[in-house]
Parts: structure tokens; sequence; C-alpha cells
């Protein structure tokens, strides 16, 4: 699923990569600290290129955000 504009999410590229931190660890790690199964964020090209420095791909982040805990079928399309 590609990003969809979101005027609530703006916010978060105005972020630190320090603050975008807790918000990365919850989208992409479970409460034992694994890889959650469905997350993209960590194969995402802008990860492999910025790795922690989440403030270079807010946009990016926001995106696995829109799909965070939404149907898998329909965030495919």
């Amino acid at each position: 699923m590609a990003y969809r504009y979101d005027s609530d999410l703006e916010f978060l590229k105005r972020l630190s990569s320090s603050d975008l931190k807790d918000l990365f660890d919850a989208l992409v790690y479970d409460e034992d600290g694994t890889l959650i199964m469905n997350e993209e964020l960590t194969s995402s090209t802008e990860y492999k290129k910025y790795g922690n420095n989440y403030a270079k791909y807010p946009t990016r982040i926001a995106e696995e955000l829109q799909c965070y805990g939404g149907n898998t079928f329909i965030n495919f399309f």
C-alpha cells in the first residue's frame, strides 16, 4: 500500500530520529523484541539506505503506520 496523504501525520516530518525511534520500534517489533511477521518497514529501500536515521524517511514510517492493524487483504490494494 502506498502512503495516503494524511494531514494528521504531517508532524512526523518535523521529528528527529530519536523521536521517531519509539514509533519505529512499535511498528516493527512485538513485546518480545521479535520482528512482527507482516511488517514491511525493515525490508524497505529507505530502511536499507538510512537505517536508524529515521528522520530521513518519515513518510515511509507513516505508510507503515497506516497499514498497522489493518486488514492484510485490504491493505494490499
